[in-house]
């Protein structure tokens, strides 16, 4: 790995209690008089209603159709609607549909629609739309389209009532709405290029990757590759906006940990959502007029381990792994200016989160446990070395790498540490072979139903992504999967998944490190409560950072 110039202070922060806080003192106390991207300048505070400018580590996919991380996700909750919303605390609220009637076999769902909304175009919004969506997203098999197979038919029933028939129960199918975002019909179809999809064409998805066909509380503005997405306040959104929410939200892509602390104390920022060092973080909480908030979205940190690669293919290896981790130095890392930024783990579940088992047990290091674990192994002495990927953008990550780096040497394995780009992260792990041993990854919720989580990581026939690059093939992992979405009773369900869980914490397939509170920084003269609040927090990817609640300026 190349060394870095604060790679003594990173070694420094792992190292112990009086070491870190050294560490971070000394970082906190450093001047870095960087040059800032060009274009952006020295601002005052933001006067009410103006702007909100906020760091994001990578361009999202504005097609709201196609992708599964973050930053696609907080484009695609600003900028579109959907039938159902997810609401804070968990669960879900009606949105563009105001009611629905469940048959009692649980196979037809009935949703009545609202009647008073309109596109960022002026087309009225009707149930042409939902079913328009609907099969896009089928047809296109892209995003989170594996939650919608279930779906045997679609009918509008009139311009504000359609109805959907299932193929088989499907507990989560009403949490599944969360991300179904409803597009303009009418605009796409004006829109289509030539394509694989037959009248369709492309299915607009050039269009929409670079232009909004929404109606929701934001309208895509300007949308540029490696360097900013700006959306401005759509004012005649039905759900209306905070009386002092921003006119306009700038995300800027690419910003170095320490280019963000400088425009952040220069109030050139007013949100930090990526992942930054403790010392940064410390350095900001001191800065007049910034706080730390905490963005709880129901997801984890994991070192996953490949499954059917040598020598994590062995369970005994596997396990003498996760027994050789050193879980307190990671807890150490994880306590940014009296801010947590995480719980330990209790398994595949987050907390909060159905199944989620307040008795099972969190990491603990026993290194006599894990050699007698090696030894047990099919490798026996020989164990190969192991290489590890993370990705460069997370700055935090790069320590959980070294120390997982660390911890296994203390029982003999070496690990090769490998920082690549994310968009080389998501393209090393489409197969099993090309997938390295250990994959550093935050994963979590993406609709507020916990088979969201653990189908899209652990069943066998889940498509190749970050969630899945453990590469789990258990046939009883995958009958406790396909029985948990046909459990209609909450009670049952819970307890169904607390046991799946068990058994899905016993095969080893991550080393499960804790439950993830990303610790951001605001100005003060912005109101954001989903991030200050944790009772009103979103709890699944990007859920918090929906800009029509937020506020800038002094409150009227």
């Amino acid at each position: 790995m190349t060394q870095s110039p604060d790679r003594d202070l990173m070694v420094r922060l792992a190292g112990p209690r009086s070491t870190r806080r050294g560490a971070l003192m000394a970082l906190a106390g450093t001047g870095l008089g960087l040059a800032l991207p060009a274009g952006w300048r020295q601002a005052e505070a933001q006067p009410a209603g103006s702007t909100i400018r906020m760091t994001e580590s990578t361009l999202g996919e504005a097609d709201p159709h196609k992708p599964t991380d973050v930053p696609s996700s907080i484009l695609m909750f600003n900028l579109y609607d959907f039938l159902i919303r997810p609401a804070p605390g968990g669960g879900v609220s009606p949105s563009l549909a105001t009611s629905w009637e469940v048959s009692g076999d649980g196979l037809t769902y009935t949703f009545a629609l609202r009647d008073d909304v309109r596109f960022h175009d002026g087309k009225p919004f009707t149930s042409e739309d939902v079913v328009f969506s609907l099969r896009r997203m089928q047809t296109m098999r892209r995003g989170f389209a594996g939650l919608f197979e279930v779906i045997r038919s679609a009918e509008a029933l009139g311009p504000h009532r359609v109805r959907f028939v299932l193929a088989r129960n499907y507990a989560p199918f009403l949490a599944s709405f969360a991300r179904l975002a409803i597009v303009n019909s009418v605009l796409v179809r004006a829109n289509q290029a030539a394509g694989t999809f037959g009248e369709f064409g492309d299915y607009g998805q050039a269009f929409l990757s670079a232009k909004d066909g929404g109606s929701g509380p934001y309208v895509l503005t300007r949308h540029e590759a490696q360097q900013e997405t700006v959306m401005t306040k759509f004012a005649g959104h039905f759900m209306g906006h905070d009386p002092r929410a921003a006119e306009t939200v700038r995300l800027r892509f690419g910003l170095q940990p320490p280019t963000v602390r400088t425009m952040m104390t220069r109030r050139e920022l007013e949100l930090t959502r990526v992942s930054l060092p403790p010392e940064i973080l410390v350095a900001l909480a001191r800065t007049p007029g910034i706080s730390l908030g905490q963005d709880r979205a129901g997801s984890m940190f994991q070192f996953k381990l490949n499954m059917r690669r040598a020598p994590t293919d062995d369970v005994e290896v596997r396990r003498a792994i996760s027994l050789a981790f050193d879980y307190a130095g990671q807890a150490a890392l994880l306590d940014v200016a009296g801010v947590a930024a995480g719980i330990p783990s209790r398994g595949p579940i987050p907390s909060g989160v159905m199944g989620y088992d307040e008795a099972a047990p969190t990491g603990r290091r026993n290194l006599d446990a894990a050699k007698a674990a090696l030894a047990r192994s099919k490798y026996g002495a020989n164990v190969p070395p192991l290489d590890l990927i993370f990705v460069r953008e997370f700055a935090q990550v790069e320590r959980y790498a070294l120390l997982f780096q660390r911890s296994m040497a203390d029982i003999g394995l070496r690990v090769n540490v490998l920082p690549i780009p994310w968009a080389q992260y998501q393209q090393t792990i489409t197969t099993a072979e090309s997938t390295p041993n250990v994959c550093c990854i935050y994963v979590g919720l993406t609709t507020p139903d916990v088979d969201s989580l653990l189908w899209t990581s652990y069943h066998s026939t889940s498509p190749a992504t970050y969630f899945s690059a453990q590469w789990m093939n258990d046939p009883e992992v995958d009958r406790g999967l396909e029985a948990g979405r046909t459990i209609l009773n909450t009670e049952q369900r819970a307890a169904h998944y607390r046991a799946l869980g068990k058994r899905i914490a016993d095969l080893v397939p991550a080393v499960f490190c804790y439950d993830q509170i990303n610790v951001i920084a605001r100005q003060n003269y912005v109101s954001a409560p989903t991030l200050t609040d944790m009772r009103t927090s979103v709890p699944l990817l990007g859920g918090n950072y929906q800009f029509r609640t937020m506020g800038v300026g002094a409150p009227s």
